[in-house]
């Protein structure tokens, strides 16, 4: 990945269509960014636009997945799950704790903590775009306001022929 004077270049994230193994590339597309990082199994973005190097950086914003060229996006914070799931299993796992030595205010305690917690990482996390047909992420992207959160009525419309 690119680095410039400080900052980080945008950088997107796809699932290899062979092995389902996650691969990066960052714009402009180079030689040898069509190819997954641990299956070799050339993926080249699908893209009408963008990645062959003509009108990068993009003008506003992202309009289209540069992966499969799909038009509907979605925005979310850009952690993982499994760090979610593990924080409340945690917080779940203390509170039990401290509810058996010090009854209900230390339970309370555990989940006030951690509900702090949560507020602090919320409001520092950057938000990812995501692609609903090939999941493919697209980090620090300028932000797109048409680009809503997640529906899981239009995810289900493109996992119906999965």
């Amino acid at each position: 990945m690119r680095v410039t004077a400080g900052r980080r270049d945008p950088e997107v994230g796809f699932y290899c269509d062979d092995c389902d193994r996650y691969s990066t590339w960052t714009p402009p597309f180079a030689d040898g960014d069509d190819r997954c990082r641990h299956c070799a199994l050339p993926n080249p973005p699908r893209a009408g636009k963008g990645p062959d190097g003509a009108g990068w950086p993009p003008v506003e914003t992202l309009d289209e997945c540069l992966q499969c060229g799909n038009l509907e996006l979605y925005t979310r914070k850009d952690l993982p799950q499994q760090i979610g799931c593990a924080v409340v299993l945690s917080a779940v796992a203390l509170s039990t704790v401290a509810y058996a030595v010090w009854d209900f205010p230390g339970a309370f305690a555990v989940f006030a903590a951690v509900a702090v917690l949560d507020f602090v990482i919320y409001r520092r996390i950057g938000s990812v775009t995501v692609c609903y047909r090939c999941h493919a992420e697209f980090r620090r992207f300028p932000a797109n306001p048409e680009h809503r959160p997640f529906d899981m009525h239009r995810a289900e419309e493109y996992d119906v022929g999965a």
